[in-house]
């Protein structure tokens, strides 16, 4: 298994293998530091990434730091494809769901191998309090689309599955979204984030600082690829 790390989470995980009588191991190059606990193996990298065996994923858990209440996140796949459907998911996340999900992989899309989307989008709808997910299929798209309105489309449809979501999920602390248009989307989310008693948070790559987001982003992935392997009516066809 493997998951991200901070610095800070790094020193934390090595004084609890300490702790646990691991066997600190030389490092190899671009390794921060090895560990042996009970015949498995842990590896932390100098970029953040931590690799181990997966008896050793409630101990990467505590050395994890939870988020500061129930996160909301919101993401899309799809958005630069020129052809197959477009996906946006919200996900919705109460902090000891957002631990356990980060020690069994979940980061943002780009560091999630591809073999690996599946498994973690199954568990993230075990683990989440909420999840939604709307699927605009090529024709859809083709039809409400025009040149210069994809981030007002984009906009509303945030609002929709972020709506879902919410819902369903009880109490919201932070709604997070991975920004393509702050102003729009601030606009159009305020008053969704007032009604919860939420912070907003609108910014680019908040996959890579919000677990929710980034659990929105695989949920969008798998659906859109999911969408594409099904058929031709959802997933053939160019936007474009």
């Amino acid at each position: 298994m493997s998951a991200r790390l901070s610095r800070e989470e790094r020193g934390r995980l090595l004084d609890l293998l300490v702790g646990a009588g691991a066997q600190l191991l030389n490092p190899g190059p671009h390794e921060e530091f090895r560990a042996t606990l009970g015949g498995s193996t842990l590896v932390a990298y100098l970029s953040g990434a931590v690799v181990y065996h997966p008896e050793l994923v409630e101990l990467v858990e505590a050395a994890l730091t939870p988020p500061h209440g129930t996160e909301l996140g919101s993401d899309e796949a799809g958005k630069g494809e020129s052809e197959g459907p477009l996906a946006v998911a919200a996900v919705a996340l109460d902090p000891p769901a957002a631990v356990r999900l980060r020690a069994r992989g979940l980061a943002e899309t780009k560091s999630i191998s591809r073999s690996a989307l599946p498994r973690i989008a199954s568990e993230i709808e075990e683990e989440a309090l909420s999840v939604a997910v709307r699927l605009v299929t090529v024709s859809e798209f083709r039809r409400v689309w025009s040149r210069g309105n994809l981030n007002d489309l984009l906009t509303g449809w945030h609002l929709e599955v972020l709506e879902e979501a919410a819902e369903r999920a009880g109490r919201v602390d932070i709604i997070a979204v991975d920004s393509f248009d702050e102003r729009r989307l601030t606009a159009a989310l305020r008053p969704l984030a007032e009604r919860l008693g939420a912070e907003l948070v609108v910014v680019p790559g908040a996959d890579s600082r919000f677990p929710s987001v980034a659990a929105a982003s695989v949920v969008a992935r798998v659906a859109r690829e999911r969408a594409m392997a099904g058929g031709r009516r959802e997933g053939a066809g160019r936007k474009w």
